[in-house]
This record gives structure tokens, sequence and C-alpha cells, in this order.
């Protein structure tokens, strides 16, 4: 049996071209590492749930699954010094490490030990799967591993869900504001700066990471519900405010003064998909803009940006980005590979997006079979320069910043950062 692949697939496919299309999840597992018990687990709940082998007929645009656990690889890592610079190094170093065309499994493996317990890493090729399914494929290998816990996928797992479709979605109630909406974001983008690429051919991603501890998260938790703006549009304000410096040239241009980013939205529950029975990729996308003008308070930059957000959610035209890539997929395809590049970084003036997931509705902490950690990084992709994975796991938020090199320099980023830490430790963010 082989599957369809759907139109974010395609999109992704045709970005690998590019540059490898990859994300990584890593989790801490509270556990002695049993190196031969590890490489037990993975064969054996891979070979259970099916995920084994895998092809694409990228003319038929079909994928499969053959089975069997063979050319899985696992690498065992040593700690060092600084498990978290291991770490950053092993995720940026995943990142730009391609699966060959022929690859027998779209996963791969690491393992980091500690002295109590160790990091275990998931790589995979991003267009098989969303987030969601592979965080629950880690929760099933790492209970595998600990055997014990019940499996969160019901077997015989959906292999080959069918494609979204965006039809039912455009509604004559919606018609009029889905037109409307799509004709703004178009305007805004148009009217957006362009980060400066030093090589649009450059497409080296970098990595770094930082932490909001337990009680700052409560903090911003707290304010989003006062100002009556979700995490999102809230982490959305603080994005394009650190890096608006970046862009200073804008106050002089006549016309692209804004600055844009874009949000990646899980679409599962709108297409009625029940993720402990599926294994696939369901997401949708969405851009914001703003002047962002200098001195203007992190409040009013984040309700001006709540206001674009929920026109998105009642049009749902997050659910209407697979027309977009769908042509952008056809204009793609008369390039050459050289003009493709130039192709995304001028018609999506981007200067980051947004990946967020909250792990405690996925895999619940209670009774210690937790994740000890979690930590994401998702390659950038040729559309955006940078892309901020956010992960809430127990009372604290993990951040996996992955960049292009040919727009950020580190000191760049690291700026970047600081401005980040910056405004979430601001006055105005408070209990």
């Amino acid at each position: 049996m082989a599957g369809r692949l759907n139109t974010f697939q395609k999109a992704m496919l045709q970005w690998n071209d590019i540059h490898p299309y990859n994300a990584v999840h890593i989790v801490r597992v509270m556990q002695y590492l049993d190196r031969a018990h590890l490489t037990n687990a993975i064969n054996a709940e891979i070979g259970d749930l099916g995920l084994g082998g895998f092809s694409i007929n990228r003319r038929k645009g079909t994928y499969t699954f053959t089975g069997g656990h063979e050319g899985i690889e696992l690498r065992f890592v040593d700690a060092g010094a600084d498990i978290a610079s291991v770490l950053s190094h092993e995720a940026e170093a995943e990142l730009n490490r391609p699966f060959p065309v022929n690859a027998p499994s779209p996963f791969r493996f690491f393992a980091v030990d500690c002295p109590d317990s160790f990091y275990f890493g998931l790589v995979y090729f991003h267009a098989i799967a969303g987030a969601e399914s592979i965080a629950l494929l880690l929760q099933c290998l790492v209970q595998r591993y600990r055997e014990r816990g019940r499996r969160p996928y019901s077997l015989p797992l959906d292999l080959y869900p069918k494609p979204s479709n965006v039809k039912p979605f455009i509604r004559p109630s919606l018609l009029a504001g889905q037109f409307r909406q799509m004709l703004r974001q178009i305007e805004n983008l148009r009217g957006s700066c362009r980060p400066r690429y030093h090589k649009t051919e450059d497409h080296k991603n970098a990595f770094k990471t930082f932490v909001i501890r337990q009680e700052q998260f409560q903090k911003i938790v707290a304010t989003a519900k006062r100002w009556g703006v979700t995490l999102n549009d809230f982490f959305l304000a603080v994005i394009l405010r650190s890096v608006s410096p970046l862009a200073e040239a804008r106050f002089r241009a006549p016309r692209r003064r804004q600055i844009s980013a874009a949000s990646i939205a899980n679409i599962r529950k709108d297409l009625k998909v029940d993720v402990s029975r599926t294994f696939g990729l369901f997401l949708g996308s969405f851009s914001v803009s703003h002047e962002v003008p200098e001195g203007i308070s992190l409040e009013s930059l984040a309700r001006d940006l709540q206001r674009q957000t929920d026109l998105v959610k009642k049009y749902k035209t997050y659910l209407l980005s697979p027309l977009e890539l769908k042509a952008a997929e056809f204009l793609v395809r008369m390039l050459g590979s050289g003009r493709r590049s130039r192709f995304y970084t001028r018609n999506y003036p981007l200067w980051a997006g947004i990946t967020n997931m909250n792990l405690n509705t996925i895999w619940p902490q209670g009774q210690g079979d937790g994740p000890g950690d979690y930590l994401r990084g998702v390659s950038t992709g040729p559309i955006t320069p940078c892309v901020f994975a956010i992960t809430t796991v127990g009372e604290k938020v993990n951040v996996g910043v992955s960049y292009r090199t040919a727009v950020f320099r580190p000191e760049d980023m690291e700026g970047i950062v600081n401005r980040f830490i910056h405004a979430i430790e601001g006055p105005e963010v408070r209990l």
C-alpha cells in the first residue's frame, strides 16, 4: 500500500532539494543507558509500529513504509564537560545532514550518556511527520526501553492518512472574509522589508538554545492572560521586537516598512484526525506583519498581532496555506536550481518563524514516566531565515533557534536572543 503526499509534504520535498529539511527532538530519559537494550527497543518498536523502511515515488506523488528495521542508525555520543553544548552541536549537525535519496529509514537516533540518565535524540526527514506524531513516537520508544507504561499509539497505526482537503473550509459564509484575509496577507508581505542574504545559495543552519525557567514562564502566562492574547501571540511579539534592530533600514524605506514572521499551526483538530491512531503531517501556516515602531510597548505590539491572528482563526485562513504552497510548487518546478533560492527570498520577506508545542498535553509527566527534559530544532528551509522551536515541558520552556548563517552571524543571533530574554524579563511581564 502507498500513501499520497499532501501539499505540505510536496513543498518540503522541494525545500529538501535545496538543503536538508530535517527536524530533531531530544528527550532526557531518567534511567541509566544500556546500549544494547536501547538498540533492541528501537528496532522492536519501529517494527511493531510499521515505521520501518521508507521510500518515496515523487513522479507518482506517493510514499511507502515497507516494514522491518534495517538501516536504522543509532550513534552514541560522549557527553563531554558541557552537555548543553554537546546537544546543540549534535542538533546543528543533524539539521545540516541529508537523508540519502534511497535511505532505508527516515529516522536517525543518537544517545548521550550522563551519570544518572541519558539524552535520546530522534532525527527525522520532516516530510514524513509533524512534531506531535514524533513526540508520541519518542514516548513509545522510551516506554519500550523502560519496559513499562501504556503505548500512546493504538495499533494498527494509520500510516497513510488521506491528504487534507481544504474544500470543506471554503464555505459561502466564510468565503468573502477568507478572500479579504488572503489579499491582506499578500499586501502585508508586499509591504514588508526583506532580510539581507549575504549569499542566497548558502543554506547552512546554525543552532542555539536557551531556557525560560518556571518563575519567568509563570509571569509570561499571567501577562498574556491579562493582555488577552495567546502565548503564541506573545512570543510572536517578542520575536518581532528582538529582530527589529537588524531591520533598521526599513525606517528609511518608502514602502517596505514592516517586519513579517510566520507561524506554523497544527491542524489535526480541524481535520478531525485521531492522533493516537494516525502518524503523519497535518500542518497549516499564516504570517503576521507590523512596523514595530521604536519605543512601542510589548503589550501594544502583542495586542496588535492578536487582532491579526483573531481574523486568521475566525476565517481559518491557516487551512488555506496549501493553496499558496501549491502555486509556489508549480512556479518553482519551472525554475533552475540556482533561481529557486532567489524565488523564496524574493517572494517571502519573512524574518522568522515560530513552531509552538506544549509537550505536557502530549506526554504527561505524572508518576515518573514523563520526560526529564525535551528540546526541539527544525531546519529553517528556504522561506524563513530563522525558526524558534518553543517547547513547554513541565513548568519551563525550552527554545531551540535554528538560523541561516547567510543572514545572521553568531553575534547577530546572540543579540536577538539577548533582546528576547530582556523583553520577557522586563517590567511589562509580571504576575
